[in-house]
């Protein structure tokens, strides 16, 4: 086995690891350090899209709405999100733009596809051993998910999808606004919604979404997204260009940003993706800027604090009710599209309302579903739950 000593390896090369180096590069500091990038599988592949909404553009995204619809057998809106924009970003993009900007850097930056089998601290750092390797290093940035006690959580739910980008000959999309959710749809097997992202007027991405403790069959899936194209949407010919599929963890569960020293948890692993809603990729963003404003100013790892307290609350609620009473879901989305401005749906979102502004959008919402929840968690689960999350920060 060859050993080698690095700064920082990364395990994993997914999205915060990419997002990681991006940053670092950006902060000229670079040759400063030795990074490795460990990943067991390629990542070049066209096979997922983020998304995430902010104020400002940015050069990796590869769409972008200013206006947002929702869609219920009730009604049917499409609004403003200014001054927000909904940005869409495929991953084949953001990989291959990012490896060429680490490519610049070969006696700064290493990759090495390989298997990680085993990440442990030293008295001298951190050692990491892999299928053919084991290196050493004084930092780990792991985006690896790990085996998870359920003990630790009273809510496990999924978030799954499968999407297809599909063709047609025929004018069928408007393309100035994307669809956030569609419940134009039976929910049979939990909550169940589709998404659509238009990129001209012929071509768009369709995806249906469950939430529920378990994922689909295939069938399913496919079943679903055909009548939704055929008899919501109205188109009859197209053709599928690209698919896409997978699934993140909605949970109450307190991911740690560190297990042990000098070992850092980003990405899902780092539990940066909302609980209730799946968005991950702006967290990563924010949180790779302060991991290298940390290290470049004090040479350590330090990620951001996590979601303020008040908002793991309302997660906490939200999930009760996916889990318990998931046919309420689409009232409740039904009544928080209705009745406040988009914008201000997604600034909740992002975790940037004050408490007032809090208050004003959980006012609109039906309170009979909340207020259940309320009843059936107890007063001390919230309590240790929320003391678990503030001793999970590092």
């Amino acid at each position: 086995m060859k050993t080698a000593h690095y700064d920082i390896i990364l395990t994993g090369g997914g999205c915060a690891a990419y997002s990681f180096l991006n940053e670092l590069i950006a902060s000229r500091q670079l040759p400063r350090f030795k990074v490795l990038v460990l990943e067991a599988e390629a990542t070049f592949a066209m096979n997922k899209t983020w998304c995430f909404w902010s104020k400002e553009r940015s050069p990796l995204v590869s769409h972008q709405w200013q206006h947002m619809s929702f869609c219920s057998p009730k009604r049917q809106s499409s609004r403003s999100i200014a001054p927000y924009y909904y940005h869409m970003v495929s991953s084949e993009y953001f990989f291959r733009y990012s490896y060429q900007k680490a490519k610049a850097f070969p006696s700064n930056i290493f990759f090495l596809q390989d298997k990680v089998v085993d990440i442990h601290r030293t008295v001298d750092g951190v050692s990491v051993t892999t299928s053919n390797h084991h290196f050493t290093a004084s930092w780990v940035l792991n985006s690896i998910p790990t085996m998870i006690d359920s003990s630790q959580y009273r809510y496990w739910l999924w978030q799954h999808f499968r999407g297809w980008v599909i063709e047609t000959k025929q004018e069928c999309f408007s393309p100035e606004a994307f669809t956030m959710m569609d419940f134009r749809t039976p929910q049979q097997k939990g909550v169940e919604f589709f998404y659509v992202l238009p990129f001209s007027r012929h071509k768009a991405l369709v995806e249906f979404t469950g939430f529920s403790p378990h994922t689909f069959e295939e069938d399913y899936y496919t079943q679903r997204l055909k009548q939704y194209i055929k008899n919501t949407l109205g188109v009859e010919h197209y053709k599928i260009t690209y698919s896409e599929g997978g699934k993140i963890p909605m949970t109450d569960y307190c991911f740690p940003r560190s297990t042990q020293e000098h070992i850092i948890h980003t990405g899902v692993a780092g539990g940066l993706a909302k609980a209730s809603t799946g968005y991950a990729f702006a967290n990563i963003q924010q949180d790779v800027r302060q991991l290298v404003n940390s290290l470049v100013q004090t040479g350590q790892l330090t990620p951001h604090t996590a979601s303020r307290q008040r908002f793991q609350f309302y997660d906490l609620l939200l999930l009760h009710i996916i889990q318990h009473k998931p046919e309420k879901v689409a009232s409740i989305m039904d009544c928080l599209f209705a009745r406040n401005h988009y914008p201000s749906i997604l600034k909740f979102l992002e975790e940037e309302t004050s408490l007032i502004e809090d208050l004003r959008l959980l006012g609109s919402l039906p309170w009979a579903p909340f207020l259940q929840a309320l009843k059936e968690i107890s007063i001390q689960e919230i309590y240790e739950k929320q003391r678990n999350m503030v001793n999970s920060r590092p």
